[in-house]
């Protein structure tokens, strides 16, 4: 291009160089020669300039639309980039989202740490949700629902370290609900499987409250001596004493044991008439004095004690 500037400068200096008849150098033919032949070489010239521009300008075009198409394609690429981009970010929440489920699903079998009546144990959530539900429903009265739930948490969970607590509150379940027998039954189970266990006073209690509540005075007042000589000193001693004293008067052992010699002595009497069966007419009347001196040894013993007594 610079070429070409160049060379219309020098045609331009010989023009006005050869139009000046002062300044001629040549004759009149030579520089028409010369003239036509700068006219021919500036057309010329012209000509190629106009063809280069027309290839700058075809080129420039070219580019221009290159350049057009490469901003479409980055254009295109960052469009992908971010489809990408929010994929992974899908994905991630995705994965992120199917391990938290995994690890809630993984929560309720993976073993706890509780601290109970001085004791670390090692729980599943299960027993931990039945122990809790279980204190709950008593506290609000609803002891057939506790019952109920203790109870299947000592069969589903026979060796849980809840066991010794989940008896005892039974017990208190059961008691509750009128079933002493049941109760007294459970307690003694506590009692005999754990006897360490930091339940075992107050299950005592329990078991002499259902006895009194029986009318089993006497055996009630045992247990509730057995926690005095166990525990002395101790409130469970203290309130043994308290409900030894609430009793009120309690029968007389040997009365007891009178009353326990006579069916022996029945079950005596009943067993002579095998050997008379084969005279049946003379044997008939003899069970009924025989069941007659117990009645009269049982009056001379009691008796006796009354006396002893007094």
């Amino acid at each position: 291009m610079f070429g070409t500037m160049k060379w219309l400068s020098v045609a331009g200096v010989l023009l006005v160089g050869v139009s000046n008849p002062a300044h001629a150098l040549f004759g009149d033919d030579e520089a028409r020669k010369a003239i036509l032949d700068l006219r021919a070489r500036v057309q010329t010239l012209s000509e190629t300039m106009a063809e280069k521009n027309q290839t700058m300008q075809a080129a420039q075009l070219e580019l221009v639309n290159q350049i057009e198409s490469l901003k479409a394609n980055n254009a295109q690429l960052v469009g992908q980039i971010e489809t990408l981009t929010n994929q992974l970010t899908l994905q991630q929440r995705a994965v992120r989202d199917l391990y938290t489920n995994l690890d809630k699903r993984l929560v309720p079998f993976e073993a706890k740490i509780v601290q109970l009546d001085g004791k670390t144990l090692s729980v599943q959530p299960e027993e931990k949700r039945r122990y809790d539900l279980g204190l709950v429903l008593f506290s609000e009265g609803k002891y057939r629902e506790s019952s109920r739930l203790l109870d299947s948490l000592l069969a589903d969970y026979p060796k849980s370290g809840y066991a010794p607590s989940a008896l005892y509150w039974l017990g208190n379940t059961q008691f509750a609900l009128g079933q002493l027998k049941e109760s007294i039954a459970t307690q003694d189970q506590l009692i005999e499987l754990y006897p360490d266990s930091v339940q075992v006073p107050e299950a005592l209690l329990s078991k002499a409250a259902s006895l009194a509540s029986l009318g089993q005075k006497r055996q009630a007042a045992n247990t509730l001596e057995q926690i005095k000589k166990r525990y002395p000193g101790t409130e469970v001693a203290d309130l043994a004493e308290q409900r030894l004293k609430a009793l009120g008067p309690i029968p007389a052992q040997k009365k007891q044991k009178a009353n326990a010699t006579a069916p022996k002595q029945a079950a005596k009497a009943e067993q002579k008439p095998k050997k008379t069966e084969q005279k049946p007419v003379k044997t008939e009347q003899k069970p009924k004095v025989v069941e007659q001196k117990p009645k009269a040894a049982e009056q001379k013993k009691a008796t006796s004690g009354e006396t002893a007594e007094r």
